[in-house]
């Protein structure tokens, strides 16, 4: 035995590595099984001598089953007698039943009604196990190994080892007189404190075994009427467990389960502060919303709408009707549709327009537009074949028209909107590439993904390419746009009403929300277009973002650096935008994500810098109160 083995004063000391590597393992592999009970848990002792028709086996077997019946896992030491009468009872009300055994001179073999069953060398470990798995401890009669678990708990508890769990004795008779000597000798003797006889409750209704030991395990709950309170208690109890087993305090139960219930209710998807001088930045949300889009978005949200009601026929209406005469205005097209992105804006025109057939694409604009998202990728999902043409950097108009035949339906044409390709380089422009498919009859889809209105440095816009001939038009209107999420195309009547026909356009489509956003901001891209944030942001002075930096400085102690912004969000990638940013020390930048609202910085070389193309007035005076906060 290697208990017996390590005890012994004769151990040698060339073991005692080996020794030590044998019980850490034994702890790991203890840990990972407790780490599988999710649920609260029960360990009940008692005698491995107790047989079948003694009443206490079928008393343990009740418990067990009753605290399954409530959810709970119910965790004994695996063996024969009141253990396996009690994971019996786990088995009978459904619940989960846990084994820890121990290897004994004389084998001591684990009950057949166990799902996890680990088998420990060691008592030390075994014990650590039973006391880290449970939220009480129940024990029926038995002898010198259940009265040690007994005491070993109530020692822990009363040294302040581990968290206060309820400790219940079953069976009057034969607790009585251990009660009796605890009393008349211990607290008389002043051998233990007043307060310590209230670590033992002893009962013979199992009612009250189950009672007390949820109670104990439910106190903090019910401190409060939230609904959310006893899940909450749970966490905070089982992270109080763990502080006390490893000699931290685990402060103020209370107030931890008021810190908790509060981090629940805490909304998760919350506003951040963007001062990373990326302006449409895909992780934080991409374009905020300018105030007049905000504000068709509260009018709408707040009632009834017509949506899809025509207000002067007296029936129902499109709502794609919405938008579509401002888009026409904005673009020179002949009708429009809004679906929910621009990814789901490129596979409808192409279901609609090439699903079982052809699609002809450059090899240079097969591109990933981000997450792992590729052009091949939504175009098969459309239903239609991809045909690549030309080669990576050079694509000629006669690679289109060789490539043409019975089966092409689109020519598609995708903006290289997040990468360029540079050198050695060839592409045919718009123009001629709507002079060959209108020579076959054949749509020209251009992808423009990044969807500019204005003039915005290379970028091409949506009028521009209708212009050149482009058929239909796809771009978003969450990137520099400066709207909502949303995918928009624009283009021939006749194009436009096939794809609002097609089935997957009731699947894609924009809800209420959106479109009153996206109206909102069209109508300031057609009056005031430097209103829209996204707009604001890219074209304003370096002056003016340099005046907030120095500002921002002089209310953190920070100094002011120059640093480049970029668009973001796929667009404009070879733009540089000269900015200046406040930096302050590193340490601060995670903390700063802690704070409400979380500001989100870069770390470089060293510093925090908060880049202030990205900010407001407003915002940079909120990032200075976080950068205090994040000091402290």
């Amino acid at each position: 035995m290697e208990d017996r083995r390590i005890l012994s004063a004769e151990e040698k000391t060339e073991d005692l590595e080996q020794d030590i590597a044998l019980i850490a393992q034994e702890f790991r592999e203890g840990f990972e099984a407790v780490d599988k009970i999710v649920q609260p848990a029960v360990t009940i002792f008692g005698s491995a001598r107790i047989r079948e028709e003694n009443p206490v086996y079928a008393d343990a077997r009740a418990a067990g089953r009753r605290f399954a019946e409530l959810g709970w896992a119910v965790v004994t030491g695996g063996g024969p007698g009141v253990m396996e009468a009690a994971n019996r009872g786990a088995r009978d009300g459904g619940g989960l039943s846990v084994g820890f055994n121990i290897q004994l001179p004389h084998e001591q073999a684990p009950n057949p009604y166990l799902d996890i069953s680990l088998t420990f060398r060691h008592f030390y470990a075994r014990k650590t196990m039973f006391v880290k798995a449970a939220e009480g401890f129940v024990v029926f009669p038995g002898g010198f190994g259940t009265v040690d678990e007994l005491f070993e708990a109530l020692t822990l508890i009363q040294t302040g080892k581990v968290f206060h769990f309820p400790v219940v004795l079953y069976g009057s008779d034969y607790w009585g007189e251990l009660m009796g000597w605890v009393k008349g000798e211990l607290l008389a003797d002043r051998m233990i404190s007043p307060e310590d006889l209230d670590l033992l409750f002893v009962t013979d209704d199992l009612d009250e075994v189950v009672q007390r030991v949820r109670d104990g395990y439910e106190r903090l709950a019910r401190q409060s009427e939230d609904p959310l309170a006893v899940d909450a208690a749970r966490k905070v109890v089982a992270r109080a467990r763990e502080l006390l087993q490893r000699g931290d305090d685990p402060g103020d139960l209370a107030a931890n389960l008021e810190a908790e219930l509060t981090a629940v209710r805490a909304p998760h998807l919350r506003r951040v502060i963007n001062a990373t001088g990326v302006i449409v930045h895909t992780n934080l949300g991409r374009a905020p919303l300018a105030e007049a889009a905000l504000d068709r978005v509260r009018e709408i949200a707040l009632g009834y709408s017509n949506l899809e009601y025509d207000l002067p026929a007296g029936g129902r209406g499109s709502r794609q009707d919405h938008v579509a005469d401002i888009l026409r205005r904005l673009t020179g097209a002949e009708a429009a549709l809004v679906v929910n992105n621009n990814a789901a804006a490129v596979m409808l025109a192409l279901a609609a327009l090439a699903e079982g057939r052809e699609v002809l694409v450059s090899r240079g604009e097969l591109i990933e537009i981000g997450d792992g998202f590729r052009i091949p990728d939504v175009l098969e999902r459309s239903g239609a074949r991809l045909r690549e043409v030309g080669t990576t950097n050079r694509t000629r108009a006669a690679d289109y028209e060789n490539a043409i035949g019975p089966e092409t339906a689109v020519l598609l044409r995708v903006h290289q909107s997040n990468f360029r390709v540079v050198g050695f380089t060839e592409q045919p422009s718009l123009r001629e590439l709507a002079g060959i498919a209108g020579g076959h009859d054949l749509p020209l889809v251009d992808d423009l993904g990044s969807g500019a209105l204005v003039e915005i440095g290379d970028e091409p816009t949506a009028r521009a390419s209708l212009a050149a001939g482009a058929d239909l038009v796809c771009f978003s209107g969450d990137k520099l746009l400066g709207g909502p999420q949303a995918g928009i195309v624009v283009g021939r009547a006749d194009l436009v009403e096939k794809l609002r026909r097609h089935p997957l356009q009731r699947a894609l489509r924009a809800d209420k929300l959106t479109l009153a956003a996206l109206e909102g901001t069209l109508a300031l891209a057609l009056d005031a277009p430097d209103e829209i944030p996204v707009l604001r942001m890219l074209r304003e002075p370096s002056e003016v973002v340099r005046a907030r930096a120095v500002r921002l400085a002089e209310l953190v102690g920070g100094e002011v650096e120059e640093t480049i912004a970029k668009a973001g969000g796929g667009a404009l990638p070879l733009t540089e935008l000269p900015s200046f940013a406040c930096a302050v020390e590193e340490e601060v930048a995670a903390k700063l994500r802690t704070c409400d609202p979380p500001v989100i910085a870069v770390v470089r070389d060293g510093r925090t810098l908060l880049d202030c193309r990205t900010l407001t007035d407003a915002e940079a005076d909120e990032a200075a109160a976080a950068v205090e906060q994040a000091r402290r």
